[in-house]
């Protein structure tokens, strides 16, 4: 991995003032133009971009209107726990400088988080306003003709389900989610549109969820769902910014020790990383390192626990104020970060700990397994984004059956009977019994879980953590890890994988801006030490080996044995006991109007899209997968050929079950299946042209996502030719050419 030669200039801009004060990797805000830091003294073939002058700060809520190279190995040692040395000479010039270096931060990545969301809200605008019908349902953008009926309440909401004009059949094709933002409109959604949020959905109907206050409005139909930009990410994003931007004061042991850490200050040390390896504020008192010493002990003692790798991992993040994991696919990084919240919780008695992670699904899996061990866990972020089987750990939940909040709530009832001032008295009452209810629950939890923006949760406000741990480090951008990590909290773990899939941005403009590189790489290219989780327990070898070669310089270990993952039955694997097969594909590819993040147009392959219906359907013949269509998934890197493999798999029978296939069997783009596995992958490659472009392909993080989410098989349908050119044969064009 390349490391930076040492600077003595802070956060990518040289300061000669800061020179008198430190030595320290620099930690650069300038991208390369592909979305990448260039560090300083490190050469690239592309022209760094300048960056963008920052726009307007844009304001508002949820509305329709506009808003304004593998890393060092870990030792299975704790660290040391060295002490900083005493900054001497900080006055006046070196807490100048450092305003400098956050204001520039600040500014560069306000300019990139505008041209996001100007990007998000023109795409959205130019939809509403220009896109025929036809191409919004062609594009699974838009659903027209929805009928709605009242499906009982979530907590505040009004729940709905919406069907299409025809009853109880299938819906057209569509890409709305668990999550999604969507406006609910009778004609045109720039007249008098109602915003909701799916809650779930099947191949007839989306369930979405509404305040009660429109609920009366929506009844019958027909009703046209489009999908929208949601603006409070942004939003919490450009406060965390604007808080990061303030000086840290450098007599700060606490939240101010982290801080210094992610804005590179290495404390009067040689490193970042020997500054990331002061002990915590609660590591120096001896209570807290007993009870990390039992933890420890307790972890190595268990019969099915943790291995070397990950039990270092845990005994890193017990001892050091900032610490990162790189967790391969299938290395069970959520069973040892839950492993480490477990023993976290037991050393930081009377403390609380701030549980995130980038999506919904990431911090659901978080609370199910803090749960499962026992830890007081509330969940925050809306309820319609929550498991079902979770929603009783939410705050909603919790404050329901809570006194003040029972009081509250009956306070709000008895106020629809009244007017004027007396409702306004009693909506006052309310409001403050229900501060009450928030302030016991929170009080309470030893864990609070959210997303990253989640965490910007205003509700939070003031509270403090002893730490914060933040699942798919990787996939959230440097201003959302921000809106976690500024939560007053005294040390952080990093978990994700920079050889997976980065943040998702999709304007050019914001990617040249930095906001592409999540914290977590920055601060890996910056010198802190990264600890990886070496061995894989979720393929068969045979799959595993590539990966591991290409993209983990051979450091993955594969625990199953090949007898633990026999490919399945019913599909002619070419060598018998080896689940990997390549199917070559001639048909040549054709462009779609359909986006693909920031790439702009999208592909299909018809041909490939019937050979994975004939491969499913063998599969399936097969009956050697015990859960049928749901042990399968079809992966393809662009929209475009989702829809097509949806058009063609729509109907396919489903032995063994009455429902519809597609209701089971998952197909969905690479990005979508991040985080996931399957019994067998099917993937689709698309590209097959004479220029031989191989798109999305040439991504090798996207790759690595694509290949590693099969247990027991994987099936890849390629065009040989598209995919390795006679002339050279790199190996990211013959990856897939094995």
């Amino acid at each position: 991995m390349f490391r930076p030669a040492v600077q003595r200039h802070w956060l990518g801009w040289g300061n000669p003032v800061l020179s008198s004060y430190q030595t320290c990797l620099p930690l650069k805000v300038v991208s390369d133009g592909g979305g990448r830091f260039a560090s300083a003294g490190r050469r690239t073939n592309r022209k760094k971009a300048a960056t963008a002058a920052p726009g307007k700060s844009t304001s508002g809520g949820r509305s329709a209107r506009k808003p304004g190279n593998s890393p060092a190995k870990p030792s299975s040692k704790p660290p040391s726990g060295r002490q900083p040395q005493q900054q001497s000479g900080q006055g006046s010039g070196y807490q100048a400088a450092q305003h400098e270096q956050l204001q520039a931060h600040r500014l560069a990545f306000r300019a990139a988080l505008e041209a996001e969301l100007a990007e998000e809200w023109a795409t959205s605008q130019e939809r509403l306003q220009t896109w025929s019908k036809a191409r919004l349902e062609e594009e699974g953008l838009a659903l027209f003709g929805m009928r709605a009926e009242p499906d009982g309440t979530l907590f505040r909401d009004s729940v709905f389900r919406f069907y299409g004009a025809d009853g109880n059949k299938q819906l057209p094709y569509h890409t709305f989610t668990q999550g999604d933002i969507v406006l609910i409109s009778k004609g045109s959604p720039d007249e008098d549109a109602m915003e909701a949020v799916v809650m779930d959905y099947s191949t007839r109907w989306i369930r979405v969820a509404v305040p009660d206050l429109i609920a009366p409005y929506i009844q019958g139909g027909p009703w046209r769902l489009d999908q929208f930009a949601n603006t409070v990410a942004h939003e919490r994003c450009m406060e965390a910014l604007q808080t990061f931007s303030q000086p840290v004061p450098a007599d700060d042991l606490g939240p101010g020790a982290l801080r210094r850490l992610l804005i590179g200050d290495c404390s009067g040390m040689e490193s970042l990383d020997m500054a990331a390896q002061q002990l915590p504020v609660w590591m120096r008192h001896r209570k807290g390192r007993e009870r990390a010493a039992a933890g420890l002990a307790e972890l190595q003692e268990e019969a099915e626990g943790l291995n070397a790798s990950q039990q270092a991992a845990v005994a890193a993040a017990l001892h050091r104020t900032l610490t990162l994991w790189q967790g391969p696919p299938g290395t069970g990084k959520t069973r040892t970060l839950l492993r480490f919240l477990k023993i976290a919780v037991d050393v930081h008695k009377g403390s609380q700990i701030l549980a995130t992670a980038a999506s919904n699904v990431a911090v659901d899996g978080l609370v199910a397994g803090l749960l499962a061990g026992g830890v007081k866990v509330v969940r925050l972020g809306q309820p319609v984004k929550v498991l079902p089987e979770l929603r009783a750990a939410t705050l909603e939940a919790k404050m329901e059956a809570h006194p003040a909040g029972k009081a509250a709530q009956a306070l709000r009832t008895s106020s629809a009977k009244l007017s004027g001032k007396q409702v306004a008295e009693m909506r006052e009452r309310a409001l403050q019994l229900e501060l009450q209810a928030t302030e016991d629950i929170l009080n309470a939890a030893e864990v609070v879980a959210a997303t990253c923006i989640g965490a910007g949760d205003p509700r939070l406000a003031g509270r403090q953590f002893r730490l914060c741990a933040l699942d798919e480090a990787t996939q959230a951008t440097e201003p959302a890890a921000l809106v976690a990590l500024l939560r007053h909290c005294e040390a952080a773990v990093l978990v994700g994988d920079p050889r997976q899939l980065p943040p998702t941005v999709i304007s050019r403009q914001a990617l040249a801006g930095g906001l592409g590189m999540s914290l977590f790489e920055r601060l890996q290219l910056a010198g802190v030490r990264t600890l990886l989780l070496d061995t894989q327990y979720r393929m068969h070898p045979a799959i595993a080996a590539f990966p591991s070669a290409a993209f983990y310089a051979g450091r993955l270990v594969s625990f199953p044995a090949p007898a633990d993952r026999p490919p399945p039955s019913g599909f002619a694997w070419p060598r018998a006991g080896l689940p990997v097969a390549f199917i070559e594909s001639e048909g040549l590819e054709q462009r779609t109007s359909l986006r693909s993040n920031a790439e702009g147009t999208s592909y299909l392959n018809e041909h490939q899209a019937r050979v994975v219906a004939h491969v499913t359907a063998q599969l399936l013949a097969g009956g050697a997968l015990q859960a049928g269509a749901a042990d399968i998934g079809v992966v393809t890197p662009y929209n475009g050929q989702v829809r097509q493999l949806r058009s063609v798999l729509r109907s396919l029978p489903n032995p063994g079950s009455r429902a519809p296939i597609l209701d089971q069997l998952e197909v969905k783009s690479v990005d979508g299946f991040q985080g996931r596995e399957k019994e067998v992958i099917i993937f689709s490659a698309v590209r097959c042209n004479p220029s031989r472009s191989v798109g999305f392909l040439s991504d090798a993080r996207r790759l690595n996502v694509a290949l590693t989410r099969a247990r027991r098989g994987l099936i890849v349908s390629r065009s040989l030719a598209a995919i390795c050119p006679p002339q050279p044969p790199t190996l990211l064009r013959c990856l897939l050419a094995a």
